[in-house]
């Protein structure tokens, strides 16, 4: 499996690239999955009246949702990036694009915006103010960003 990670700050363009990715990598029949790093805490899934969420309520560590088509998965802890890395070689991903959790080990995409981020180790690619091109220019060349992706990802 292959992971690359999106970092910036916030409004530098870090969504809109991994959904760009992701549809690149996708079309090409890639299995795919993109991960985001909520930095600022707090409860993710508000309790409801649903089974999922009586589940919940009753004190369930977690609760899974699994259908024909797709499973929903919600667990009452964060996980660490090399965890959501398991999971992932687990469930058969070849390319995993984590946006965020800046200070991880694998190679990065740097989105820059108003505020420059500072050296960052295993940075493979600069896009926005401080970067080799604009986040506008990197999505009109997705092919040659998705060759960088694919070449600089970590391989674990």
């Amino acid at each position: 499996m292959r992971v690359v990670q999106v970092i910036g700050f916030s409004n530098s363009g870090k969504t809109t690239l991994t959904k760009a990715l992701t549809e690149h990598f996708s079309v090409q029949g890639v299995a795919v999955a993109a991960v985001k790093h909520h930095g600022t805490g707090g409860r993710l899934v508000p309790d409801d009246t649903s089974d999922t969420g009586l589940f919940r309520q009753a004190g369930a560590k977690a609760d899974m949702l699994v259908s024909q088509e797709e499973t929903i998965w919600n667990i009452r802890q964060a996980l660490s990036i090399e965890q959501i890395v398991h999971v992932h070689k687990v469930i058969g991903t070849e390319l995993l694009i984590i946006e965020g959790f800046k200070q991880g080990p694998y190679p990065k995409l740097v989105l820059h915006a108003e505020e420059a981020l500072p050296a960052l180790e295993n940075a493979v690619l600069h896009v926005g103010k401080q970067g080799s091109r604009t986040l506008e220019e990197a999505l009109r060349e997705i092919d040659q960003i998705g060759e960088i992706v694919w070449s600089k990802s970590a391989i674990v």
